[in-house]
């Protein structure tokens, strides 16, 4: 996966990702997301082109057919760029219809992550994607 950032003035942020995930019953899930060019700005100043590690655990709990539950946890371990990582965490729900997805999460991070990006960047806060699956 390739995260760009088009037009952005000043420092450039765009960076690469390879992505594994293992499923159980499509319930539980590991992550695994390594990339080689992190690009961060943290601490008041920008970080480029250093490699970094994301490792995360996500359960998804039917509640009939078009409902569930799901939880997350993970750590971000950005040690080249930081000198550290920190711990990130989800809980929500999921509404599925047909070919669309609302999910309605709650996501956090810990104190290591508000001290490094900021509390405007990292912290709590509530989430709705919509996914349209075609």
């Amino acid at each position: 996966m390739h995260y760009a950032y088009p037009g952005w003035d000043g420092a450039d942020y765009d960076y690469d990702e390879l992505i594994g995930s293992l499923s159980y019953q499509q319930r539980l899930t590991a992550h695994l997301a390594w990339s080689p060019n992190t690009a961060r700005y943290g601490n008041e100043r920008l970080v480029r082109s250093e490699p970094s590690v994301a490792y995360e655990l996500s359960l998804v709990q039917p509640l009939g057919p078009r409902w569930s539950l799901s939880a997350g946890i993970g750590y971000h371990d950005l040690d080249e760029l930081f000198d550290r990582g920190y711990w990130f965490w989800n809980a929500g729900f999921v509404l599925t219809w047909q070919s669309m997805q609302l999910d309605l999460m709650h996501i956090g991070t810990d104190a290591t992550a508000r001290r490094t990006f900021g509390s405007e960047i990292a912290g709590a806060r509530w989430i709705a994607a919509l996914t349209w699956r075609f």
